[in-house]
């Protein structure tokens, strides 16, 4: 198994290389850093189990969630913060994982659990994809937005 890290600032990557080689994992971990967001798809598509990461900084209830919904439409099993950003678009075990976002065991114990059960996995992320074909596409948010403006007039 191959860990692929996409994306981070520069002292953040180099802090995880430096954790990876104190773990002895570092023949196993891959670092891409940034990449082009027309580019996103390929790595998207090269993984089993993705993992989407914010940090908790200012107000993280105002972050965009295109990426968790790009996620959902790959149809790979998918892991995300427990933000509520998050909660409001995932149910934990239902669309995806959620992990503690305090406590990296959680996401080390969530990821083998998903590779331990990776067809339940499947199942959770086939509901995720329906739920953003069906909730998340432009043509749905643009009905909630009117459905809204109307029931304020």
């Amino acid at each position: 198994m191959v860990f692929l890290v996409v994306g981070g600032r520069e002292e953040e990557i180099k802090e995880l290389k430096n954790k990876a080689e104190e773990l002895k994992v570092s023949d196993r971990v891959v670092f891409v850093g940034r990449v082009e967001p027309s580019k996103v798809h390929e790595y998207v598509k090269a993984s089993d189990i993705l993992v989407h990461y914010s940090a908790e900084s200012g107000n993280i209830a105002a972050l965009s969630p295109l990426k968790l919904f790009e996620y959902m439409l790959s149809g790979r099993p998918l892991t995300a913060p427990d933000y509520p950003y998050v909660r409001e678009i995932l149910e934990d075990g239902v669309e995806g994982y959620l992990f503690n976002h305090q406590n990296p065991s959680s996401l080390a114990e969530l990821i083998r659990w998903i590779v331990n059960n990776y067809e339940r996995a499947l199942e959770t992320a086939r509901r995720a994809r329906r739920k953003a074909e069906t909730s998340y596409t432009y043509e749905a948010r643009a009905r909630k937005i009117i459905t809204v403006i109307l029931n304020e007039s």
